[in-house]
């Protein structure tokens, strides 16, 4: 009896060890895939377009067969640049063995925060064969729809590679230049000479240094032509995908007679205009609204003949945009000393104002005229896209300057959000009375300290000369047809 026994056990041992045969153990196959993917990401976004950069994967092993997948940086195509919204990390994705050596990443979907439109539905799944990973991304929520990304790259034997993309410092030899370059966030300010000729802006060289291992173009040390104003360099890091639009802006004055062709791009529409040199405006963000409405054939900030001296003046003007889901109602024109870079989900973000400035500035003189328009639009104020028309208000102009404290002058800038409250603002000049003037009017106006606020010499300063052809612009509200026409504005400082 106890042989028979003994031999059940030994056959019901044996039928539990054949059952787990090599060809049913699930293996790990998560562990092996911990890495950095390198390699190219295409971004679809409806009705606006497709982007491929280069760009990086990272996954991470998390648990039995569970990876996370993590996209930094993740952007939206805007014309040539993109608009940065964040990273997307999606947890526990499930890694099966399809056929082979094919690794199958099962879809996963979370929700997920991103800078700017807030939370939106993610989901993520691929493939991987060896080194070789395919990965979609669907990402749906967004303002403008449901956004697709393809990812198709190899995993890298070692991330070791700097991502940044910065220029360091550039410096001119020429006598001509009688201010060396002030870097400012992704602008480049230098002076030259009231007696400057076309032929020695057409030969100045910038020296410049980069972030270590990063290249720029058009490279250092070679000649460029700054006679229309300003030259615009590239500075790619070492690793290929971080890179960075430098405009590097020549002035002799503020004034307003000298005009350059320029291009504005989003996704497929190309916008050809003119701006002033050593100023920005918001000409950058005609594509936007004219691939909304294509019929749309104004331009905001333009060069008049009706100068108060020299050449041309600046003419901005208001117009009725119609109104969608990306598009105000109504669109003020601003001229400004800054930089522009659109932002599609808060229209006031896009412009960066202030340039590097290291005296007290005692006031702020020029000359204008103004023609308010007919009709006043009041927007909706939590959907600029809609207004209505408010009989009892007359449109009137803003001119402004600023000067506000920064920490870094790389960084710190004040927009349209908060150009008016922030508590950086240390001295203000404002037109206080901009309501209509047929003929050219001079204004004079101190610079007025903030309440509990001092100027110190020893800190970093910023100065922002900002016009907009209706005053409440920065709440989308105006007059269409309303025109400011500016001209020989001076700071004068102690």
């Amino acid at each position: 009896m106890k042989k028979l026994l003994l031999f059940v056990i030994l056959c019901s041992s044996c039928l539990v060890l054949s059952s787990c045969s090599n060809d049913d153990v699930v293996l790990d196959y998560a562990q092996d895939l911990s890495g950095t993917y390198k390699g190219n990401i295409i971004v679809s976004v409806p009705d606006v377009g497709e982007t491929t950069e280069l760009q990086k994967i990272i996954l991470e092993y998390m648990s039995y067969n569970k990876m996370s997948v993590t996209l930094n940086n993740f952007s939206f195509p805007v014309g040539d640049e993109s608009v940065k919204l964040g990273s997307i990390k999606v947890e526990n994705i499930t890694t099966q063995n399809s056929a082979g050596n094919l690794i199958y990443l099962v879809p996963t979907t979370v929700d997920i925060e991103l800078d700017m439109i807030g939370t939106v539905n993610v989901t993520v799944g691929g493939t991987i064969v060896g080194k070789f990973m395919e990965l979609d991304i669907a990402v749906t929520g967004t303002p403008v729809g449901d956004v697709s990304v393809e990812f198709i790259g190899s995993k890298m034997e070692v991330d070791n590679e700097n991502t940044e993309s910065k220029i360091i410092s550039m410096v001119f030899e020429e006598a001509v230049v009688t201010g060396q370059p002030v870097i400012n966030g992704t602008s480049i300010l230098f002076f030259v000479s009231d007696a400057a000729t076309d032929e020695d802006l057409m030969a100045l060289t910038p020296v410049i240094t980069v972030s270590e291992g990063a290249t720029v173009y058009p490279q250092s040390g070679v000649p460029q032509d700054f006679s229309k104003g300003y030259v615009r360099y590239t500075v790619v890091a070492e690793d290929g995908i971080h890179k960075t639009i430098y405009t590097v802006i020549s002035q002799a004055r503020y004034d307003f007679d000298n005009w350059i062709d320029v291009e504005y791009t989003y996704s497929s529409m190309i916008i050809s205009c003119q701006e002033t040199t050593g100023w920005a405006s918001s000409n950058a963000g005609i594509p936007l609204i004219k691939l909304f409405i294509n019929t749309f054939e104004g331009i905001p900030v333009t060069a008049s003949d009706d100068a108060h001296g020299g050449q041309k003046a600046a003419k901005l003007e208001t117009f009725n945009t119609s109104g969608t889901l990306l598009v105000p109602y109504i669109t003020p024109s601003s001229l400004f000393l800054g930089s522009f870079k659109l932002n599609i989900f808060n229209h006031l973000k896009s412009t960066m104002f202030g340039v590097p400035y290291d005296k007290e500035p005692v006031a702020f003189k020029g000359w204008y005229k103004y023609l308010p328009g007919d009709v006043y639009y009041v927007a909706n104020p939590r959907r600029s896209s809609e207004a209505t028309p408010d009989e009892n208000m007359i449109d009137s102009c803003s001119i402004v300057a600023v000067l506000y404290e920064v920490t870094n002058m790389e960084n710190d800038f004040l927009t349209g959000a908060d150009l008016h409250t922030s508590d950086k603002v240390v001295m203000r000049a404002m037109l206080e009375n901009g309501s209509k003037r047929e003929e050219w009017t001079q204004f004079d106006m101190d610079f007025v300290l903030v309440e509990g606020r001092t100027y110190d010499p020893l800190k970093l300063y910023k100065l922002a000369i900002v016009c907009s052809s209706s005053r409440n612009g920065d709440k989308f509200c105006g007059a269409p047809g309303s025109v400011l026409i500016v001209d020989d504005f001076e700071i004068v400082s102690k």
